[in-house]
């Protein structure tokens, strides 16, 4: 007899989780912080060139990139332990994704980087913030 996936126990989906090793995986491609600066730079960056009708982008479209890229490589090394090179492609990608001259935080690319960093997560479960990236050793659910 199958079981709707919403009446299936929480220990058994644990078990499942901790066999797998989903959670490892997935955990560690951003930092939560990474996504909140990427979205926020993002945000902050582009928004301004409404006000100068884009004749600031070809300073902005720069600075951009390689303030997000510097942080992304920052967090990235330092808080998430990621390698030189993992972090170096990341904070390339990152800075990347904030170089397009629009704004990401409404489109799909966004919403991945909310996702793989974990922000959307805490959005929705603010006290999943205290541990951002971790999983939790106890065994025991929240």
């Amino acid at each position: 007899m199958d079981q709707h996936p919403s009446e299936v126990p929480s220990d058994q989906v644990r078990k499942v989780v901790e066999r797998t090793g989903i959670l490892q995986k997935m955990n560690g491609l951003l930092h939560l912080w990474t996504g909140i600066t990427v979205l926020g730079l993002d945000w902050l960056l582009f928004s301004e060139t409404l006000i100068t009708f884009g004749t600031a982008l070809p300073i902005i479209i720069p600075v951009g990139f390689v303030v997000t890229a510097a942080a992304t490589f920052a967090i990235q090394k330092r808080l998430n332990g990621d390698s030189t090179l993992a972090s170096l492609v990341k904070a390339a990608l990152c800075g990347a994704a904030v170089a397009v001259p629009f704004p990401i935080f409404g489109s799909l690319l966004g919403a991945a980087i909310a996702s793989i960093s974990g922000l959307s997560a805490v959005m929705a479960d603010p006290q999943r913030a205290s541990t951002p990236n971790q999983i939790e050793k106890s065994g025991e659910p929240d």
